[in-house]
């Protein structure tokens, strides 16, 4: 019953929020979605709205992870620079 449920939300567009996603810009992405969020107050809009958000928000990388990536190849390169 719940998996019916989510077929029938509505689609709703932004261009603006779409064209961040497309550029890999997520998390500006996610904030649009949420200011779309606040124009809207049908249960069922904001409902798929926060699932996009979510989304966005699952695709964004961990900027820790990949500085401490970064540095590691960077030390390994000083290493053999010699």
């Amino acid at each position: 019953m719940r998996a019916l449920r989510l077929l029938e939300l509505p689609v709703i567009r932004d261009d603006k929020a779409e064209h961040l996603e497309e550029s890999g810009l997520y998390y500006r992405a996610a904030s649009r979605w949420l200011a779309v969020f606040d124009q809207h107050q049908s249960e069922d809009a904001r409902e798929w709205l926060i699932k996009r958000r979510e989304q966005c928000l699952s695709k964004v990388g961990d900027p820790l992870a990949d500085r401490a990536r970064r540095r590691r190849e960077y030390k390994a390169m000083a290493r053999y620079a010699g």
